[in-house]
């Protein structure tokens, strides 16, 4: 299995890739996947990092500076997930984005109901690909899985939800 570094996983998670699928490209040595999509991932952290105006984004990045602001509001999206402190973190935070995507553009017909579905199978793939790379199972996460709101899990070391 392809090991994919941070910013190929910024890269699969801004550009909508299962890491899977990403992996898959990178080893056949897809520059796409393996240099230029990077690149853009790094241009983005220096452009935080430097505070660069929307205009010199647009340039870099070659898109279009209306298009600049959902950009990086994907971007900061795809640090939370790809930065969170586990795989079931990383699960939770991918699918709650998801169902607000989703929520945005509206969830009234069973088409949209059923990519709605596919995008969390996507997220259920992409844990399975974060557990196989650092050796667990999905059932050591059990307890991270399963916690609510408003209850106290100090006393097993387990972060509340906000």
């Amino acid at each position: 299995m392809q090991k994919l570094d941070r910013n190929k996983l910024l890269a699969a998670e801004l550009f909508s890739y299962s890491l899977d699928n990403y992996a898959d490209h990178v080893e056949i040595g897809n520059e796409r996947f393996t240099r230029l999509m990077p690149e853009d991932i790094r241009n983005l952290l220096i452009a935080e990092k430097e505070n660069w105006s929307k205009e010199k984004i647009a340039k870099v990045l070659e898109i279009e500076v209306d298009k600049v602001p959902e950009f990086i509001e994907r971007f900061k999206i795809a640090k939370t997930i790809v930065d969170a402190i586990n795989p079931s973190e990383s699960f939770r935070i991918g699918v709650r984005e998801s169902i607000k995507k989703s929520l945005e553009t509206g969830l009234d017909t069973t088409e949209k109901i059923d990519e709605l579905v596919i995008q969390i199978c996507y997220r259920a793939a992409d844990l399975g690909y974060l557990l196989e790379l650092e050796g667990t199972i999905l059932s050591d996460y059990s307890q991270w899985l399963r916690r609510v709101k408003d209850c106290d899990y100090a006393n097993v070391g387990l972060p509340n939800l906000e």
